[in-house]
Protein backbone atom coordinates (compact mmCIF):
# COMPACT_ATOMS: atom_id res chain seq x y z
CA UNK A 1 0.00 0.00 0.00
CA UNK A 2 1.24 3.27 -1.02
CA UNK A 3 0.50 6.16 2.09
CA UNK A 4 0.03 9.60 0.73
CA UNK A 5 -0.17 12.40 3.37
CA UNK A 6 -2.23 15.68 2.86
CA UNK A 7 -3.57 18.17 5.19
CA UNK A 8 -1.84 16.30 8.50
CA UNK A 9 -3.84 12.98 8.00
CA UNK A 10 -2.09 10.08 5.97
CA UNK A 11 -4.37 8.36 3.06
CA UNK A 12 -4.11 4.72 1.86
CA UNK A 13 -4.74 3.65 -1.68
CA UNK A 14 -3.58 0.75 -2.97
CA UNK A 15 -0.96 0.10 -5.75
CA UNK A 16 -3.21 -1.53 -8.45
CA UNK A 17 -5.64 1.35 -8.62
CA UNK A 18 -4.96 4.20 -10.66
CA UNK A 19 -6.78 7.86 -10.25
CA UNK A 20 -8.37 9.44 -13.18
CA UNK A 21 -7.77 12.68 -14.18
CA UNK A 22 -11.22 13.65 -12.16
CA UNK A 23 -10.48 12.14 -9.02
CA UNK A 24 -6.96 14.04 -9.18
CA UNK A 25 -8.80 17.57 -10.21
CA UNK A 26 -10.59 16.31 -6.89
CA UNK A 27 -8.08 16.12 -4.85
CA UNK A 28 -6.64 19.59 -6.53
CA UNK A 29 -10.01 21.08 -5.03
CA UNK A 30 -9.74 19.52 -1.86
CA UNK A 31 -6.31 21.02 -1.29
CA UNK A 32 -8.05 24.29 -2.12
CA UNK A 33 -10.51 24.22 0.36
CA UNK A 34 -7.59 23.04 2.99
CA UNK A 35 -4.88 25.41 2.70
CA UNK A 36 -6.30 28.87 4.19
CA UNK A 37 -5.16 32.26 2.97
CA UNK A 38 -2.68 32.81 5.73
CA UNK A 39 -1.10 29.62 4.40
CA UNK A 40 -1.53 30.80 0.38
CA UNK A 41 0.20 34.23 1.58
CA UNK A 42 2.94 32.40 2.96
CA UNK A 43 3.69 30.19 -0.81
CA UNK A 44 3.07 33.57 -2.29
CA UNK A 45 5.83 35.53 0.07
CA UNK A 46 8.06 32.57 -0.71
CA UNK A 47 7.74 32.90 -4.14
CA UNK A 48 8.57 36.88 -4.23
CA UNK A 49 11.91 36.28 -1.75
CA UNK A 50 12.78 33.55 -4.15
CA UNK A 51 12.64 36.14 -7.53
CA UNK A 52 14.49 38.96 -5.06
CA UNK A 53 11.19 40.98 -4.87
CA UNK A 54 10.73 42.89 -1.18
CA UNK A 55 7.34 43.07 -0.16
CA UNK A 56 6.39 45.47 2.11
CA UNK A 57 3.09 46.07 3.58
CA UNK A 58 2.10 49.75 4.62
CA UNK A 59 -1.03 51.88 4.84
CA UNK A 60 -1.93 52.94 1.01
CA UNK A 61 -5.42 53.40 0.93
CA UNK A 62 -6.32 50.22 -0.01
CA UNK A 63 -3.94 50.01 -2.78
CA UNK A 64 -1.04 47.43 -3.81
CA UNK A 65 1.69 48.24 -6.47
CA UNK A 66 4.51 47.39 -7.68
CA UNK A 67 7.80 49.44 -8.54
CA UNK A 68 11.71 49.67 -7.97
CA UNK A 69 13.15 51.30 -4.99
CA UNK A 70 16.73 51.63 -5.10
CA UNK A 71 16.84 50.07 -8.20
CA UNK A 72 15.31 46.88 -6.19
CA UNK A 73 11.95 45.34 -7.33
CA UNK A 74 9.61 46.09 -4.86
CA UNK A 75 5.53 45.20 -4.26
CA UNK A 76 3.25 47.60 -1.70
CA UNK A 77 0.33 45.99 -0.36
CA UNK A 78 -1.94 48.23 1.94
CA UNK A 79 -1.19 46.58 5.24
CA UNK A 80 -5.38 47.29 6.05
CA UNK A 81 -6.47 44.24 3.34
CA UNK A 82 -7.73 41.13 4.55
CA UNK A 83 -5.41 37.93 3.99
CA UNK A 84 -7.51 36.92 0.89
CA UNK A 85 -6.95 40.43 -1.00
CA UNK A 86 -3.56 40.61 0.31
CA UNK A 87 -3.04 36.99 -1.52
CA UNK A 88 -5.04 38.26 -4.57
CA UNK A 89 -2.75 41.70 -4.98
CA UNK A 90 0.52 39.42 -4.42
CA UNK A 91 -0.60 37.17 -7.47
CA UNK A 92 -1.53 39.82 -9.15
CA UNK A 93 1.89 41.92 -8.75
CA UNK A 94 4.08 38.43 -9.21
CA UNK A 95 2.54 36.94 -12.69
CA UNK A 96 4.61 39.51 -14.18
CA UNK A 97 7.48 37.11 -13.01
CA UNK A 98 8.77 34.01 -14.94
CA UNK A 99 8.16 31.52 -11.86
CA UNK A 100 7.36 27.88 -14.02
CA UNK A 101 10.54 26.88 -12.54
CA UNK A 102 9.26 27.29 -8.92
CA UNK A 103 7.64 24.60 -7.06
CA UNK A 104 4.23 25.55 -5.68
CA UNK A 105 1.50 24.12 -4.42
CA UNK A 106 -1.76 23.91 -7.33
CA UNK A 107 -3.51 26.33 -5.73
CA UNK A 108 -1.10 28.90 -5.37
CA UNK A 109 -0.11 28.24 -9.15
CA UNK A 110 -3.76 28.58 -10.41
CA UNK A 111 -4.46 31.82 -8.47
CA UNK A 112 -1.03 33.34 -10.33
CA UNK A 113 -2.76 32.23 -13.53
CA UNK A 114 -5.84 33.50 -13.29
CA UNK A 115 -4.17 36.60 -12.36
CA UNK A 116 -1.90 36.52 -15.52
CA UNK A 117 -5.22 36.10 -17.22
CA UNK A 118 -6.96 39.20 -15.81
CA UNK A 119 -4.03 41.01 -16.45
CA UNK A 120 -3.55 40.42 -19.92
CA UNK A 121 -7.72 40.99 -20.30
CA UNK A 122 -6.95 44.78 -19.66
Amino acid sequence: MQHLIAAGRVRRRTRTRHSTAAEQLTLIELDAIRMDDDTICHHLEQLAEHLQVTVRYEPSAGKAGYCLLNGEPTIFIDQRLTLKQRAAALARMLCRFECEDVFLPPVVRSLIEESKTVAGGE
